[in-house]
């Protein structure tokens, strides 16, 4: 039963941090156009709290996604080659998280 729990989470955090990840190249695309000081601005604070809660819903989203690898042993053993490709594109995913982060402080500093 608890194995279901940690699942569920771990389903909510990733599908939440995706939508963050979608959503915040668009501010950077308006940013990008926008010339207005006060709009910028605006639209850095919403970047930035944006990114903030992004980063906070990846550490639990990856944690359980690790306590179901580790502790669970789910995709552990033979035929689940799929699982190595799972997490290269996590690998991937937090990389990209942090391409957004470095691309969130240039912003910042104009």
């Amino acid at each position: 039963m608890a194995m279901l729990w940690i699942k569920t989470f771990h389903i909510v955090f990733i599908a939440s941090w995706f939508a963050g990840l979608f959503y915040l190249p668009r501010i950077y695309v308006n940013l990008a156009q926008q010339s207005d000081p006060a709009i910028q601005a605006c639209l850095i604070g919403m970047a930035r709290r944006l990114y903030r809660f992004m980063t906070i819903l990846a550490i639990p989203a990856v944690l359980l996604g690790l306590w179901l690898y580790v502790g669970y042993r789910i995709g552990v053993g033979p035929g689940n080659g799929w699982m190595h490709a799972k997490l290269f594109f996590v690998l991937l995913i937090i990389g990209y998280h942090h391409a957004c982060g470095v691309m969130l402080r240039k912003f910042e500093q104009g």
